[in-house]
């Protein structure tokens, strides 16, 4: 298989966000997780991003993946220059401590939370549609925007039985359980931790440090928005927060 190279494959996605181009999905990946990592970071640098926040994702096969994400403060999300995917709310944690590059237990996970957020992530992809799982990493793991709303009680984290609800203009486009594809809102904190004992499998952006945003997964699946209009993101009973979508 023809491979990219990380500083080709870096051209590629930044060229896509400044042109608002959509690469095919036959574009060669990375040869490995190392050239994944190398790419952001290639990235990230082209475009003089600082890196304050993390994307983590745990697929049902145990692989674990991270990205960074550029914007965690705006609340005004525009629409994608390229391929919007879906709006997801999330758990966001503030990390109080570095995040060990070793296998951790679940309490030291829980011992490294400073804060747990309400979040909420618009997810696109610079690609025609989601790539495989190496182009999907280099591309930051699709993320296009985050916003953090209200500080949530460190027990949200058990995921006791809450709701989500999502609405436009007033109009439900989700109403639901909240729900953790990895059953444990950590697990994929605590996986990529183990991973990043190997070089091989972790960032090169210098790795995730106190103070930083991390978001771990959806806990509502992937919503479609359509047209500009007022978000509300909520967890009745417990939290809300508005935010503006403009395409």
């Amino acid at each position: 298989m023809t491979h990219s190279t990380p500083k080709s494959l870096a051209e590629k996605l930044v060229a896509a966000r400044k042109d608002r181009t959509r690469l095919p999905l036959d574009t060669p990946p990375p040869a490995s997780f190392a050239d994944a990592y190398e790419t952001q970071r290639l990235v990230t640098e082209a475009l003089g991003h600082e890196v304050t926040a993390w994307k983590i994702g745990l697929a049902p096969d145990g692989t674990v993946f991270a990205g960074p994400m550029y914007s965690t403060k705006d609340r005004v999300l525009h629409a994608a220059p390229t391929g919007f995917i879906a709006a997801e709310v999330e758990y966001a944690i503030r990390m109080a401590k570095d995040l060990p590059q070793r296998e951790i237990s679940r309490a030291e996970a829980l011992d490294l939370v400073g804060e747990v957020l309400l979040g909420f992530e618009f997810v696109e992809t610079r690609f025609i549609e989601v790539p495989a799982l190496l182009l999907h990493t280099a591309d930051n793991v699709a993320n296009g925007g985050y916003a953090t709303g209200p500080i949530l009680p460190r027990t949200a984290l058990d995921l006791p039985e809450r709701r989500i609800v999502i609405k436009a203009d007033g109009h439900t486009l989700f109403d639901g359980p909240a729900a953790h594809p990895n059953g444990d809102v950590l697990a994929p904190l605590m996986a990529y931790a183990k991973a990043s004992a190997d070089p091989a499998l972790r960032d090169h952006l210098g790795g995730i440090r106190a103070g930083h945003l991390v978001t771990l997964g959806s806990l509502c699946g992937g919503v479609a928005v359509s047209h500009t209009c007022d978000l509300v993101a909520e967890m009745p009973g417990v939290a809300r927060f508005d935010l503006r979508y403009e395409r």
